[in-house]
């Protein structure tokens, strides 16, 4: 009788360990299931900026913005602000079609890269005709919009849009590509007091 009670007490034992494994994997599939269902989807991407860069040994300007955002057109929108009176060191965004031709943002329509060809003419502007200037941009900053329906952005130093884009130098028909590579061009204002550039997007063929 003694064995047979030690026995029975070994089998139930054994059923509820049993009992509790079952319960386990079965909360542990609801927990699975419901994670499964409460995943947050990742942000959208909803456009992307660029902010150039001016500097001389004394000087430095990056107040003008560039690139594509949902909800903004190609041509002049609430997104587009307009540079206003300054001096020594700056650059624009030029417009010659438009009645105030010089901008400090200009957003346009947005597209993925290789979908559309853009071009942006900017200036840089110098009180002193014998600077020295360099200029530069770093990388790209994406807009990305969240579930919520709330804006993030993403700095990346290298990108597929870079590998679409050059700058031309009007002056001396240079052409830099815009990449991780080279993020930069210097260059003398050679007596004048604005040096005009194409910030360009190609369009794939």
């Amino acid at each position: 009788m003694k064995y047979m009670k030690q026995i029975i007490s070994m089998i139930v034992i054994t059923l509820l360990m049993g009992c509790s494994t079952d319960k386990e994997v079965a909360n542990t599939e609801g927990t699975d299931s419901l994670a499964q269902t409460t995943t947050v989807p990742p942000a959208q991407k909803v456009g992307w900026y660029i902010r150039l860069n001016a500097k001389t040994t004394s000087l430095e300007d990056n107040g003008t913005v560039l690139g594509y955002l949902e909800g903004a057109m190609d041509g002049k929108d609430r997104y587009d602000s307009k540079a206003l009176s300054a001096y020594g060191l700056y650059t624009t965004v030029y417009h010659e079609e438009y009645n105030e031709k010089e901008y400090r943002t200009d957003y346009r329509r947005y597209a993925k890269a290789g979908d559309k060809t853009d071009i942006w003419i900017i200036k840089v502007h110098s009180g002193d005709p014998l600077a020295d200037v360099t200029l530069t941009w770093d990388g790209i900053t994406f807009v990305l919009k969240n579930a919520e329906g709330n804006y993030e952005e993403e700095h990346q130093n290298d990108a597929p849009e870079l590998e679409h884009m050059k700058v031309v130098d009007i002056t001396t028909g240079e052409e830099i590509p815009v990449s991780n590579n080279s993020m930069g061009i210097s260059f003398n204002m050679n007596g004048s007091q604005e040096r005009t550039f194409k910030w360009m997007i190609l369009k794939d063929e």
